[in-house]
């Protein structure tokens, strides 16, 4: 038991920053993740569903995170291996108010998500 505790994949998600709007390229801002293997096997097919928004803070108690389906594709993590995740918010903001999302004055970005994966055990 010990010894499949140690032997399996453990993905983590970490906060690796936001893309800033940019409306003269029609860039909506975009939260990003690193999804990090630090067990020792690999992580096999891994699926995530991510979602993006700019919601108002803070969020309501009973809000919904909702998700689609992960994707039907998969890939595998091999131990200390990082991929990106990421998700778009659904707009672009006007230059005042997406300062004010920047500063999480009266909204910010929120973002959730899922990731599954199987292993050896």
């Amino acid at each position: 038991m010990i010894t499949e505790l140690q032997s399996r994949p453990y993905l983590t998600v970490l906060l690796d920053g936001v893309v800033p709007q940019n409306p003269k390229t029609g860039i909506r801002f975009e939260p990003r993740w690193q999804l990090v293997n630090r067990g020792n096997t690999p992580a096999r097919s891994v699926r995530f569903s991510t979602v993006a928004d700019v919601l108002p803070f803070p969020l309501r108690d009973d809000f919904a995170f909702t998700l689609p389906e992960p994707s039907r594709y998969s890939s595998d993590i091999g131990p200390g291996i990082q991929k990106v995740m990421s998700a778009v918010v659904p707009k672009l903001y006007a230059e005042t108010e997406a300062t004010q999302v920047s500063g999480g004055v009266g909204q910010s970005i929120t973002a959730w998500g899922i990731v599954k994966y199987k292993d050896a055990f």
